[in-house]
């Protein structure tokens, strides 16, 4: 397959997806492609997250004459999903992480708390109260980060069975 300077734009022997092939790897295709993911940092633009992978069509109605507009950079995981090829959709996977590591963080935090409160003799009684505060506010949250993980994780289970 020859890919010369503009054979996508002047064969007229070749099919439509030949054509199509050919221009994703022409120096147009090549140059708006750049400026989509210099837009992007890199990121990808659907889940915000992931580092980018590929450019995605969000629609082909200017195809070959596409807009920067008209494309999104996107992970892997989101460009599997946004075509059908995968039913886990990462946006709900990294909420659940997201939530996770929250939960990791706030755990963390409780157990420094309960071993300062509870270690450390020389704190004032004022001291003493602000702790406990903090410890309580800290299980307050890991409850509501456990149960927040738990329907994640239920809603991603049932997503995945249909």
């Amino acid at each position: 397959m020859s890919t010369d300077c503009g054979t996508w734009q002047t064969e007229a022997d070749i099919s439509d997806k030949e054509r199509y092939q050919r221009y994703l790897t022409s120096r147009e295709w090549g140059l708006l492609r750049q400026q989509v993911k210099a837009r992007s940092g890199g990121i990808c633009e659907r889940c915000k997250y992931l580092p980018s992978e590929s450019v995605h069509h969000l629609t082909y109605q200017r195809k070959y004459n596409e807009r920067p507009e008209d494309l999104q950079d996107l992970c892997d995981g989101c460009h599997r999903f946004t075509h059908g090829l995968s039913d886990a959709d990462p946006m709900s996977c990294l909420a659940s992480m997201k939530a996770l590591q929250e939960l990791k963080i706030h755990q963390g935090m409780h157990a420094v708390l309960v071993f300062v409160l509870e270690e450390v003799r020389e704190l004032s009684d004022d001291t003493r109260g602000r702790l406990s505060v903090m410890i309580k506010s800290c299980s307050d949250r890991i409850e509501e980060l456990c149960s927040l993980h738990e329907v994640l994780r239920l809603t991603s289970r049932k997503s995945r069975k249909g």
